[in-house]
């Protein structure tokens, strides 16, 4: 019996090195629609920046694909929080990394694309109005904090406003393919 205790932690190391080691799926793009899907998938912002943020809106994200099949040239909306921002761009390197097969790759190569990305996060939010909870009595300074945020929470219509405000540069016009927009749902970390 002592045996069987002895084995059992070390095939549980075992598999739990052996799944270390197996190489991850590659990510395959099959429709301009399953570029959104992944940049989702790794999408996962600081837990502490979450926490300290009430805002909700839409992103705009502009890139090109080069003929190797990785995303270049990405830029923001000017008006992103930078934790947001990092977290997507941490998400376009991961998926660069992983090197994506596109199946459509021949025919998008080298033009220019905007992906709108809405974005949720309220865990900065505290309680929302009408959301009170009688046994929470947060202190003048914690109730005007989140009084605070939930103020700038709604971004939507700064979002459309600054559609084409990007990072690197404001713009009248661009020549591009809108693809469709994805959400984040509720936050993801």
């Amino acid at each position: 019996m002592k045996k069987l205790f002895i084995l059992f932690p070390v095939w549980f190391f075992i598999l739990s090195a052996n799944a270390q080691t197996t190489p991850s799926k590659d990510i395959v793009i099959k429709t301009l629609n399953d570029i959104g899907d992944a940049v989702i998938d790794y999408y996962h912002p600081q837990a502490d920046s979450v926490k300290d943020h009430c805002w909700c809106g839409c992103v705009f994200i502009r890139f090109t694909i080069n003929k190797n099949g990785e995303f270049t040239n990405i830029d923001y909306t000017a008006k992103t929080p930078i934790f947001i921002k990092d977290a997507l761009m941490s998400a376009f390197e991961s998926i660069n990394k992983k090197a994506p097969r596109i199946n459509q790759l021949p025919k998008i190569c080298n033009s220019e694309y905007i992906l709108p990305v809405i974005i949720y996060n309220r865990d900065g939010c505290g309680f929302m109005t009408g959301w009170e909870d009688k046994n929470y009595k947060p202190d003048e300074k914690t109730k005007e904090m989140y009084a605070r945020r939930q103020d700038s929470y709604d971004q939507s219509m700064n979002s459309l406003l600054n559609m084409l405000n990007f990072f690197k540069g404001k713009t009248d016009s661009v020549n591009c393919i809108l693809l469709a927009p994805v959400n984040t749902g509720y936050v993801m970390y």
